[in-house]
């Protein structure tokens, strides 16, 4: 026999939600999931999520920046990878390019250098061909853009 779930107002609903967007940026997709796990009239949850908004506690710009700097010096991930991500969130184009901004150029560009770099001794492969192959496939996968990636093996191959 299952227990029978207590019964929680509104006003609670509300408190935990500010609660996790206090925590760490949320975004309003985010928000909106974690409402919908309440048992809350569908106009509750968009009435919740307006508050929140005008009350600052979701930003999505605020949010949008904090996760592309996050996912780029922490998790050393590309443009392609971050913004797929923020799709995934539902973030606007135009947003997705407001916290681009928070990424220099030039850092971008060593740190992808510094990771392919490491990386490379590292490959297993039969040949030259495969060796690129495979380096290209990690960088994809983290998002790097393919001209950056084939800069590092020009250089390599100069090398």
């Amino acid at each position: 026999m299952t227990k029978p779930q207590k019964q929680i107002s509104l006003k609670e609903i509300q408190l935990k939600i500010e609660q996790y967007c206090a925590y760490q940026d949320r975004c309003k997709f985010e928000v909106e999931q974690k409402l919908k796990s309440f048992p809350l009239p569908i106009e509750d949850v968009y009435n919740i999520i307006d508050r929140l908004i005008n009350e600052k506690f979701i930003d999505e710009v605020r949010y949008a920046q904090s996760y592309t700097r996050g996912s780029y010096r922490h998790k050393k991930w590309g443009r392609n990878k971050i913004k797929a991500n923020l799709i995934a969130k539902k973030i606007e184009n135009q947003i997705i390019n407001i916290a681009f901004n928070e990424i220099d150029t030039e850092e971008y560009n060593l740190m992808i250098f510094h990771e392919l770099n490491k990386k490379w001794p590292s490959i297993k492969a039969n040949s030259d061909f495969d060796k690129k192959n495979k380096l290209i496939r990690f960088g994809i996968s983290r998002g790097y853009e393919f001209d950056i990636i084939s800069s590092f093996l020009e250089q390599q191959m100069k090398d």
